[in-house]
């Protein structure tokens, strides 16, 4: 992602969605304001839980432009 930032996000709800496979929603704060977006699952469902947190890569001028990376996991 161009001028990115990254924040540590946490994920907050994990659903399945008919025919399109599993997907998260993730929150992250930066500054005082949260977000939180939606995201597919990438890696295995048994990998993650709710309150995992990962590394969020996120636009520097719209914070609504974000990405999860699943590969990244902040062990705490």
């Amino acid at each position: 992602m161009k001028n990115s930032k990254n924040t540590i996000g946490t994920i907050i709800k994990i659903e399945e969605r008919f025919q399109r496979g599993f997907f998260i929603k993730y929150e992250f704060q930066v500054k005082e304001e949260k977000y939180t977006e939606n995201q597919k699952l990438t890696i295995k469902r048994e990998l993650i839980k709710i309150g995992d947190k990962f590394r969020v890569y996120y636009s520097e001028k719209n914070p609504n432009y974000s990405e999860l990376i699943f590969e990244k996991r902040i062990e705490e």
